[in-house]
């Protein structure tokens, strides 16, 4: 879902990376509390993102669905781990799988959904488990057409393994930094299979994803994936199993 993807990417400690996941012409509406924010343009969404507090924000999604290019989410945002408000948003996911268009609206005196992320004594509902969102970002970009940009979130440093089952007591392994990925990325087929969560967790630096890949809505193997995100909000380490002799769903 391209929508959490770009929730995910903006919550990262590099935001700007959003900028990767926008139209050219992309064009938005955000209202917060007193103010609005828009713009048609990623340059001017540059600019919003560059006047954004620098804060622990996480943006926790509660239902979402997709209608043909619009995908809607509603969930709410913690900042520092505490719950701050309520949002809605709405996107128009291009061909490409990148946002053409955004809007947005945020509140703090309204929930649409409860929430029982707990019970705090100074804040509302309280946070709720981690959903791997960097990795929940990574395979959706992975099933865009564009699957390429996730080289641009991987670290200087990134090591990966993605091991596959052949189902006949055998195993293809790609092993290897950037290089081993590029190569990874060059034999896949496009545009057929897509990646399911099924369950998802994140434990500080790290985040542990279990889910299904599906062609053409079809099951077809079940995979988990487990990566490290360095400080800059960039994936170091990756290990991906994937076996179509295993069911969880």
């Amino acid at each position: 879902m391209s929508l959490r993807a770009y929730l995910a990417s903006m919550d990262a400690s590099d935001p700007e990376q959003t900028l990767e996941l926008l139209e050219p012409d992309f064009r938005f509406f955000i209202s917060v509390p007193g103010r609005e924010h828009s713009g048609s343009s990623r340059t001017d969404f540059a600019a919003y993102i560059a006047g954004r507090n620098p804060v622990d924000r996480r943006h926790r999604v509660l239902r979402h669905s997709r209608d043909g290019d619009v995908e809607t989410v509603y969930g709410v945002v913690t900042e520092a781990g505490k719950y701050s408000g309520s949002f809605q948003s709405s996107a128009v996911v291009a061909p490409s799988g990148r946002l053409a268009r955004y809007q947005s609206f945020f509140t703090t005196s309204f929930e649409l959904v409860d929430w029982d992320g707990g019970q705090g004594a100074d804040s509302r509902p309280g946070p709720e488990p981690e959903t791997a969102p960097f990795l929940g970002a990574w395979f959706a970009i992975l099933d865009s057409d564009e699957p390429d940009r996730i080289l641009d979130l991987i670290s200087d440093d990134f090591s990966l393994s993605i091991l596959f089952s052949t189902g006949d007591g055998g195993a293809t392994d790609f092993a290897g930094g950037r290089e081993a990925l590029v190569g990874y990325l060059k034999q896949r087929e496009r545009g057929t299979r897509t990646h399911h969560r099924l369950s998802a967790t994140t434990l500080g630096r790290d985040e542990v994803f279990l889910g299904e890949v599906r062609r053409s809505g079809v099951p077809e193997a079940s995979f988990v994936a487990a990566g490290r995100i360095d400080g800059e909000g960039r994936l170091q380490r990756l290990l991906i199993g994937r076996s179509s002799e295993i069911r969880f769903s």
